[in-house]
């Protein structure tokens, strides 16, 4: 009889609990749907709060107070028990501040990346700048033009922080046009203090020199000691450009490049900007391998003046001078007086100097040995060949010696230089 009702019982068959209901209608299952707002998500992002962890640590070592939950705090839920046991955002900013003055530099700077209260407080405190945030010499700052094979089509232009104490280097890359009213990388530049800038393979233009500008105004002290512009398109710029920059870094340079530039005009360079430097600390002046842009002058309006300056301050840089519009009388008063200053200097070691003139019209050999002769200058070639002819220069009664190296101006350019006259 008992066997009778079990077989008139409807049994449910057994069925496991399908933990992902969604999973009936799809054959494929979408984990990160399920994985969204569960407790896995809340206990990964615990893992990832290794700075916040760090900080209190040494917060609650600092203080004395233990960081092991109460038997309550274990009760509520994973959400409202991260946020009683860390609770960073009501710290006071004096805490904070002083929690920051006990770690390192490399952690107090990627500390500033946690949350925006951070960063204000890290970058405001004028005790962090005394202590830990002081300022760091910087080897060189380079600013190059991105190819666009390298950055994916876009038009990029990296800057490069170089180190030569360290042998380290950081680089990030910025989109052009560059926003030049936002200033992203004030908290980098207020770090550094820079000794050398290049700028290569790029079109110079204002906006990169405003923007260069207003970066290097929040350097605590801005003294480059060398200004590199090389391979650089000229043809966006204006007279005023170059000048701009000159204007905040060319009294302290000592050394000045411009070399391998294209789309340049008679006014880009001129004895102007020579002028915004400080005669008496340049110790090498270079203008090569230029390629003027389409225009009746032939060279650019660096001249005469310029050396006159250098022989007032009784400073002789190294030169390199292409394209110039320098006379060969000028450069024999140069290599002149340099060494009479090298004759009566007691202390001078280095007594050697060299000048090279490249492709300059007003600037022949056979003048230059005229105005030396006239000079007392002792005079002689000591290499000729088709393209260079270097002579070594003495004083009448001198051990020193000057070295000027003329590169004659092409044929293609002596056709057209015959109608002008040769101003001396």
């Amino acid at each position: 009889s008992f066997q009778m009702e079990v077989n008139h019982l409807q049994i449910t068959p057994l069925l496991r609990k399908n933990s992902f209901p969604s999973a009936r209608k799809f054959s494929g299952l979408d984990f990160r749907k399920e994985f969204k707002g569960s407790v896995l998500e809340r206990k990964a992002k615990n893992q990832r709060r290794g700075i916040i962890s760090s900080i209190l640590g040494r917060f609650t070592d600092w203080t004395g107070i233990s960081r092991k939950p109460s038997k309550r705090l274990n009760a509520v839920s994973d959400s409202l028990s991260c946020d009683l046991l860390c609770p960073i955002d009501e710290f006071p900013c004096e805490i904070l501040l002083e929690i920051f003055a006990k770690l390192d530099r490399t952690t107090v700077i990627r500390c500033r990346e946690v949350c925006s209260k951070w960063k204000n407080i890290i970058e405001d405190a004028n005790v962090l700048r005394q202590t830990l945030l002081k300022p760091k010499t910087l080897s060189r700052l380079c600013i190059r033009g991105v190819p666009k094979k390298e950055s994916g089509g876009k038009r990029m232009i990296e800057m490069r922080w170089i180190d030569y104490d360290t042998q380290s280097c950081k680089a990030i890359l910025l989109p052009i046009p560059l926003n030049v009213n936002a200033s992203p990388l004030f908290f980098a530049f207020s770090q550094f203090q820079i000794q050398r800038i290049v700028i290569q393979d790029l079109s110079f233009t204002d906006d990169i020199v405003h923007f260069l500008r207003m970066n290097l105004h929040y350097c605590p002290s801005l003294s480059p000691v060398q200004l590199t512009l090389s391979n650089l398109d000229f043809g966006t710029a204006k007279s005023l450009t170059l000048h701009h920059l000159l204007a905040v870094v060319g009294k302290t340079l000592e050394v000045l490049e411009i070399q391998s530039v294209y789309g340049i005009r008679p006014l880009d360079f001129t004895d102007a900007h020579v002028s915004q430097l400080d005669a008496t600390k340049v110790r090498r002046l270079v203008v090569d391998k230029i390629r003027l842009s389409g225009c009746t002058s032939r060279s650019l309006l660096l001249g005469d003046d310029s050396l006159r300056l250098f022989i007032s301050a009784n400073n002789f840089p190294t030169l390199v001078l292409d394209r110039c519009n320098v006379t060969t009388g000028v450069v024999c008063d140069y290599s002149h007086s340099w060494l009479d200053s090298a004759q009566y200097d007691e202390e001078a070691v280095h007594r050697h100097q060299v000048c090279t003139v490249k492709r300059c019209h007003r600037v022949n050999a056979a003048h230059f040995e005229e105005e030396c002769s006239k000079r007392r200058l002792n005079c002689r070639r000591s290499s000729v060949t088709r393209t260079t002819t270097v002579y070594n220069i003495q004083s009448e009664h001198g051990h020193d010696e000057f070295t000027f190296a003329l590169f004659p101006v092409p044929v293609e350019d002596s056709k057209k230089e015959e109608g002008l006259p040769h101003l001396n």
